[in-house]
């Protein structure tokens, strides 16, 4: 996880470029290869070879009940709401967005993963969990990435109905 928490922290909109400097060096001290990816009983090789195939389906994995507990509530939402009622996000909330996921829940969202693809290594479902995983943050911006849009949608559709219902 010694990776996955420099690329959070270069991301973080409120380090100094100084500080992201001496990060993405230390980053690239850290050679991406296969083996430093601990997945039991998955083939990373092939994960990396066939990471656009698999994310073609990568943002279906937030409708699985494995992800729920990624959720959020409607209070959680509110600075977004706007943007997701549109189901669109304009490149000034996008900003917004990079800030809603903070070091911690995006810990948590990588967790989560990473327990799903162990836990599941032998189901299909693994491999598309993989290529998220890889691709998260490191070659797709977390605000932008399929899985995540489809995780606040998902958020946002789930608290919509909480509130119709507490009418």
């Amino acid at each position: 996880m010694g990776r996955e928490i420099l690329i959070l922290a270069i991301n973080d909109l409120q380090i100094t470029q100084k500080e992201r400097s001496h990060l993405f060096h230390t980053l690239q001290l850290i050679s991406p290869r296969p083996e430093y990816y601990q997945f039991e009983k998955i083939n990373i090789q092939e994960i990396i070879e066939q990471i656009p195939v698999l994310l073609r389906k990568g943002d279906l994995l937030a409708e699985l009940s494995d992800f729920s507990g990624l959720y959020f509530t409607a209070h959680e939402l509110e600075p977004l709401w706007g943007s997701l009622q549109r189901y669109k996000f304009l490149p000034e909330e996008e900003a917004k967005l990079e800030n809603f996921f903070n070091l911690a829940i995006k810990h948590q969202i990588l967790a989560t993963l990473q327990n799903f693809i162990n836990r599941n290594w032998y189901s299909p479902y693994a491999k598309i969990a993989c290529a998220v995983y890889i691709t998260l943050g490191e070659i797709i911006p977390w605000a932008k990435h399929p899985f995540i849009r489809r995780l606040l949608a998902a958020s946002y559709q789930e608290a919509k109905t909480l509130i119709n219902l507490q009418k």
